[in-house]
């Protein structure tokens, strides 16, 4: 017999309910099931949490989420925190145009920069992807589609430096993006897919320079004359691992367009990463980073834990 879904019970719950319907691809939800049981995760709960904020004007913290995994549960915290006042701020971005490419590390960033100054050599932040193409290979509409997904994301020609020790975002205007080859053609057939896995795992290894970059390397394989895998590492100060997926959708509408001649229509970004990182840093208002310090004071206070 299928499960009686109890349905949403207030004007709250309805923006909760509909947020994770579209996020889980769900058409019908309960309030009292669990997000992270119905295939949501940490990316997913981000993106929920996101949505709630700007669609209910009301500021939660991620881990809301988790301790309040469903819709009903959600929804007290999001009406609680909306008696007490806890409004969001204004969600508009600040134009990043008028800080001339150099804008303020965000929150996520910092704590990944921070980290690789301690270990610059690691690649615990290594993002690896790819992407098949199968058929004859248009390689000029493949560079386009690159040099246009580069253009298109600020993100993606960013790197990161160390200015009077602060982490500072520097957006570069040069798009293009070198697409360097390796054949395995002449390499036997039987083992070409486990030598292009190899190559995946070592430029997952290799590291970045998050001063210099490009903080996007790509690697094209080819394996036979109609069958080429485009490799992606990425650091993940620059990007995540849900934008694997923007990022291989963006690339195959491009190339479709360019190799049948057509110049591709992709939505218009409504903000860049850098709007968001400048609207985050005007967030830390000395009233909220006051607090912020209390709250770590009182949790951090007390005997130091044994060695």
């Amino acid at each position: 017999a299928t499960e009686k879904l109890a349905p949403p019970q207030s004007a709250t719950e309805e923006r909760i309910a509909g947020i994770w319907r579209e996020l889980l691809s769900l058409p019908l939800l309960g309030r009292d099931q669990h997000f992270f049981e119905l295939g949501g995760h940490s990316l997913l709960a981000a993106q929920a949490i996101a949505r709630i904020r700007k669609e209910c004007r009301v500021e939660i913290p991620l881990r809301a989420i988790f301790e309040a995994p469903t819709i009903a549960l959600l929804a007290e915290r999001v009406d609680q925190a909306l008696r007490q006042g806890h409004v969001s701020a204004d969600t508009t971005p600040t134009p990043v145009d008028a800080y001339n490419g150099e804008v303020p590390a965000s929150d996520s960033q910092s704590r990944i920069w921070y980290m690789d100054q301690f270990a610059p050599e690691s690649s615990a932040y290594n993002i690896t992807g790819a992407i098949r193409f199968t058929g004859a290979l248009d390689q000029q509409a493949l560079q386009r589609s690159v040099d246009r997904l580069v253009e298109r994301h600020e993100s993606l020609r960013t790197t990161v430096r160390n200015v009077n020790g602060q982490p500072i975002q520097v957006i570069s205007s040069i798009a293009r993006l070198a697409l360097a080859e390796i054949d395995l053609t002449t390499s036997p057939e039987e083992t070409r897919v486990e030598e292009a896995k190899r190559i995946l795992r070592e430029e997952g290894m290799r590291p970045f320079d998050l001063s210099i970059g490009p903080l996007l390397r790509l690697l094209l394989l080819g394996l036979h004359e109609d069958d080429h895998v485009l490799l992606l590492a990425m650091h993940h100060i620059i990007s995540d691992q849900w934008s694997l997926n923007v990022i291989a959708r963006e690339v195959s509408s491009l190339y479709n367009g360019f190799h049948n001649g057509a110049l591709p229509v992709l939505e218009p970004l409504a903000a860049q990463y850098g709007d968001f990182a400048l609207w985050q840093n005007h967030q830390v208002t000395p009233d909220r980073l006051k607090a912020g310090l209390s709250y770590w004071r009182n949790q951090l206070a007390g005997d130091e834990p044994a060695a």
